[in-house]
Formats: structure tokens, sequence, C-alpha cells
């Protein structure tokens, strides 16, 4: 029989910051919706759908009804075997939610390189790889509720901690290739432009942002399996989730904003939109060339 993680101090104020931490990511998950619903309207809705309409679908409303569901059965205090399938229900809708949001990000990169085969290959052969590694990591896990306590919470032992952190491992390294991959080919793009508002505007659009936020709420999960307890570990999942989601929502309104192709659009810049960001840089370095002049002038007066 599997050992059960005794009620302790130390237990207790980890599922308070668990918990807290878990409010945290919903909050912002449903707040997030809330202030982006208008445009989800505008540039999904009441526009032709498309395939990419259809994918933004499946990753803002997975993660908002599965979070909803997770929320709810984590308040609930149930039998012992019930709470262990729960915990497997819950580690099933992370992994699908993650597994969705990677697919967006490879479709994203590789519409970035033009479809090109060659990335097509790379994501291709780079996923297979890290799937099979973290599924045989994922193995044999060994995992206890904890007794005396309101809700259904998991401990995660030390062995498990280290293999679990393994699968989190395999999807850091996924995540930070993309977002390799889209700083790349987005500098290349921005290069030819010597202003940093242009760049930072196809920084942007291209999504580096985004990636970059989501490779690192992943990391900051990983580092919950060695350095917190056994009711912490992986307590960063739900919060790394739910970002991911977020991010992943925010750049595909960005996309259908300029197109109803959203993260099947090629890196090719409209001439309008190419206009739009050059006179926006113009402005900017005009602006800042003002101020700096409307200063020094000042300065002499004072002088």
């Amino acid at each position: 029989m599997r050992p059960i993680f005794e009620r302790t101090p130390d237990t207790a104020q980890e599922i308070i910051i668990h918990n807290c931490l878990h409010v945290l990511a919903v909050s912002i998950l449903f707040y997030d919706h809330f202030i982006t619903l208008g445009r989800e309207i505008e540039y999904i809705w009441k526009r032709p759908k498309s395939i990419s309409s259809y994918y933004f679908f499946l990753n803002r409303y997975t993660a908002l009804l599965g979070t909803l569901v997770v929320t709810v059965l984590s308040l609930t205090t149930l039998p012992l075997q019930s709470c262990k399938n729960y915990n497997t229900a819950r580690q099933l809708l992370l992994i699908i939610n993650q597994c969705i949001i990677c697919y967006l990000l490879s479709l994203r990169v590789y519409a970035l390189y033009g479809r090109s085969h060659w990335i097509r290959s790379l994501l291709g052969c780079t996923a297979a790889i890290l799937t099979a590694i973290s599924f045989w990591l994922l193995r044999r896990q060994k995992i206890a509720p904890a007794e005396g306590i309101t809700g259904c919470h998991i401990g995660i032992s030390d062995k498990t901690a280290i293999r679990m952190s393994g699968a989190w491992w395999a999807l850091f390294i996924y995540d930070a290739l993309l977002f390799a991959l889209t700083v790349s080919k987005t500098w290349t793009t921005g290069k030819s432009y010597a202003t940093s508002v242009l760049v930072s505007r196809i920084l942007l659009r291209d999504g580096s942002v985004y990636f970059g936020v989501i490779t690192l709420s992943n990391f900051a999960n990983i580092l919950t399996y060695y350095f917190c307890g056994p009711f912490m570990r992986g307590g960063l999942s739900a919060f790394s989730a739910d970002i991911s989601s977020t991010m992943m929502s925010h750049l595909m309104l960005n996309l259908h904003e300029v197109t109803n192709t959203g993260i099947h659009s090629t890196l090719e810049l409209s001439h309008v939109e190419l206009d739009t960001l050059w006179s926006e840089a113009l402005d900017c370095s005009s602006t800042t060339s003002t101020a700096s002049h409307d200063h020094g002038a000042n300065t002499d007066e004072e002088s």
C-alpha cells in the first residue's frame, strides 16, 4: 500500500500556497477571457470561420472549461481512490492543453518559415522523440492524497518528482526550440529596418514575446519539483497551463485582427502594414528627437 502523507504544519502551508497559486491562475484566465471577449466576438465570431478560428475555440474553451471543472473538484473531499482518479484526469487535461498549445505554436513557426519542409521535419521529429520520453517518464508514479485535510490534495514522492520534472523538461526544450526559431526569423526580417519600434512591433506580431512568456512559465514550474515539498511539487502546473493558453489566445487574436487565416498567416507583411509600422517608427523617432532638442534648449537657457 502506498504511503500516505500525514498532516503536518508544512503540509498545510504547502497546500495553502498551492491553492493560492491555483486561484491566481484561474483569476488570470477568467479575467483575460472577460477583457478580450469583445475582440473575440469582433475578429472570430463575426467573421467567416477558418481552420484557425476553430483552433482558437479549441485552445480557449478547453482551458476554460477544464480549469472550471478542476477547480470545483479540487475543493471537494473525495474518497481515496476517487482522489487518485481525479489526479490522473487532471494530469491528462494538462497534457491535452499543452499538446494543443504546442501544436498551435508549431503551426505558427511553420507558417513563419513559409511552410518549409525542413522546419516541419525538425519539429515533427523533435516532438515525437520528446513525447516518447515524456510518456516513459510518467509511468509508475508514486503519489498519495493527504489525510485529514479538506479537499483532494496529492503529495508527490521524491522519485516521482524527478520523473515528472523530466516530462516538463521535454516540454520546456520544445518551447525553447520554438522560441529560438521565432526570434531568429523575426530578427532576420526586422533587422533591415533600423528602428527598435518596428522590430518590437514585429516581435509582438510574430509571437516571440508570447513564446518567451510560455517558456518561462514552464521553467518556473519545473523548479517546484526540485525545491518544494511533496504538496507543492508541480504547484505551478495550473498557472503555467493557464498562462500558456492565455498567451496563445492573445497571439491568435492579434493575427485574426489582420487576416482570417490567423495562425496560418505567413511572415510577409502587406504594403499597408509596412507603411503603418514604418510611419509609427518615424513618429516615435521624431518625438524622441524633438524631446531631446527641447531638453537641450532648456539646459542652455538655464546656463
